[in-house]
């Protein structure tokens, strides 16, 4: 649940030239003023052959990240840099409900942030501190907590997604060095072939659009998604790693009664998967339910009353404890200390319920000719440790880093040294994650007694060791 984050790379570059102009959107009230007519938008007119430095395509959180950090990099202010938004521009709104589509973001995703000049935006609307996490077995005692200390700041901030999006395209608009193309449905790559090529540079990359017009670029950024056209059109669906669990994702916005400030995750692991409340607000929560199938429409259709019951009894409910690992744990903790039983809030009400698939999904590769796989298009976990968004946020602060290497050295934008030196340190770092994360998932998705007794005993032992609990925090904190 908690985010794990890349290193705040951008803040320690090797080359001592380097800066972020960081410019601040005045004046407060400015989200819902965005400008569509400023940057262009894909009208019907006679096709066109443009060029471009950098195109960035998929405006979601991280593409709208990428396109923004890469443009307020040093000696990139004179570059041209496109972003392709399939869908048409539109005011955001802030809603009164907070949206069901919330993330976790880690300090290095808010530091990211804030060097952009988004996180000042984000702020001024809504931004939850997570200031403690507690996490807890549904068939023993054991339970671990992290956060707290009078010094420590907060493990993450849960922030809508929209919210998030909405303040990056506020920051990208008013860099005068990109161009957002609104409705921009792209229909082929044209990745150049090493092997092949002839050309010393290569060739650039041309991105054919629906409407045929055609953009030719010394440097792509793929961020459209788990089913990336470009991951795709560079042949690397056939090296993909990926299956799908057998369990949906359900999320809601919660209304909570507790009598401590809202300001602690919660997460229950059952045999059936995960449960999690993120605060929101004061008296709000985010719902992050990982369920069997099989039992997804009946939870969606049931009626508001009874399953706001079905969560607080996924929360708090003894049935499923197994007298052996629940003796064990005790018997640790007696001996070494450790967490205790978490009480968590009760849940009062719900809206906007809704669900999607899970899935694992990763490239060996994230690299091709002139071209850098982010976010999804790059890897896809479960949600179980809120990794999605800031491992792709992370993704972006390593390659910004290799982008501002390319310009200063003068290696030229796309220069693939540069792009293996981001592809390996991304790998380093999201291929352990990703691979714990899964494990997590298939350990506590048992109720196995051999297997439970075997993660009662791990999480009692970490949880009575501060060494391990702050490695674990700092490493979701990085």
């Amino acid at each position: 649940m908690l985010g794990c984050m890349a290193r705040p790379s951008l803040c320690r570059l090797p080359h001592t030239n380097f800066a972020i102009k960081v410019e601040m959107i005045g004046g407060e009230g400015m989200l819902g003023r965005l400008s569509c007519h400023k940057k262009m938008t894909m009208a019907q007119r006679s096709a066109s052959t443009t060029s471009a430095d950098v195109v960035i395509s998929g405006g979601g959180m991280v593409g709208t990240a990428a396109a923004s950090t890469i443009a307020k990099l040093a000696g990139m202010q004179k570059k041209k840099i496109i972003l392709l938004e399939s869908s048409a521009c539109k005011e955001y709104k802030v809603p009164e409900v907070p949206s069901n589509r919330v993330a976790a973001l880690s300090p290095a995703t808010v530091a990211l942030l804030e060097r952009l000049g988004a996180w000042q935006i984000i702020k001024r609307v809504r931004a939850q501190p997570i200031k403690r996490m507690k996490v807890w077995e549904s068939c023993s005692d054991a339970a671990i907590s992290f956060g707290g200390g009078e010094q420590e700041g907060p493990l993450a901030h849960v922030v809508e997604n929209d919210l998030t999006v909405s303040a990056l395209t506020e920051v990208t608009q008013e860099c005068g060095n990109v161009e957002v193309k609104y409705g921009a449905r792209v229909k082929s790559y044209v990745i150049p072939d090493l092997q092949h090529s002839q050309q010393v540079p290569i060739s650039p990359v041309v991105i054919e659009l629906e409407n045929g017009d055609r953009i030719e670029s010394q440097l792509l950024v793929a961020a459209d998604g788990a089913q990336s056209l470009v991951r795709k059109s560079l042949g690397r669906d056939k090296d993909m790693l990926a299956w799908q669990y057998h369990q949906m994702g359900l999320v809601a916005s919660l209304q909570i009664s507790s009598d401590e400030p809202n300001v602690t995750a919660w997460q229950r692991f059952l045999p059936s998967g995960p449960i999690a409340l993120l605060p929101l607000g004061p008296t709000s929560s985010s719902l992050v339910w990982t369920v069997p199938k099989a039992e997804l429409q009946s939870l969606l259709n049931m009626k508001d009353e009874n399953f706001v019951e079905a969560m607080n009894l996924g929360l708090t409910s003894r049935s499923g404890e197994q007298g052996l690992a629940l003796a064990l744990t005790k018997g640790v903790q007696a001996v070494l200390g450790g967490g205790e039983r978490p009480a968590p809030p009760t849940v009062t009400s719900v809206s906007q319920r809704a669900a999607f698939p899970l899935g694992f999904g990763h490239s060996p590769y994230y690299v091709g000719p002139r071209t850098a796989l982010v976010g999804d298009s790059a890897h896809r976990v479960h949600p179980l440790a809120g990794q999605g968004a800031n491992l792709g946020f992370g993704d972006v602060c390593e390659l910004a880093d290799q982008v501002q290497g390319m310009v200063l050295d003068g290696a030229g934008l796309g220069h693939r040294d540069y792009l293996k030196k981001y592809e390996t340190a991304r790998l380093q770092h999201n291929v352990p994650t990703m691979l714990g994360i899964d494990g997590l998932q298939k350990l506590y998705c048992t109720s196995l007694p051999p297997l439970v007794m075997a993660r009662s005993l791990g999480l009692a032992i970490t949880a009575a060791s501060t060494p391990l609990r702050n490695m674990i925090q700092s490493h979701a904190a990085a």
